[in-house]
């Protein structure tokens, strides 16, 4: 299991084959909201996930959100990020 603490919005944390775009960062009606571009090389998603989240990509492993730090104005949110690899499991 990785962990990666404070990646800013903008930033594109890499774990083994999976690479996650920090796409948005933000409240969306009082919630914290972060839009994440998933890649591996063989696919693709953009997906929008809730503080506590986890998205599971097939083969792979699965991706946790486990805190979003969104900010106001022009200042770029961050989100601590959690991958636990298929292998890890075994």
């Amino acid at each position: 299991m990785t962990t990666v603490r404070n990646a800013r919005q903008g930033s594109q944390p890499t774990f083994g084959v999976l690479r996650v775009g920090i796409m948005r960062v933000g409240l969306v009606d009082g919630t914290p909201l972060a839009q994440l571009a998933l890649r591996t090389p063989s696919d693709e998603a953009v997906v929008v996930l809730d503080e506590g989240d986890a998205f599971e990509l097939d083969g792979v492993g699965t991706l946790h959100l486990d805190e979003i730090r969104a900010s106001e104005g022009t200042v770029r949110g961050e989100v601590t990020l959690r991958f636990e690899e298929v292998d890890d499991a075994d």
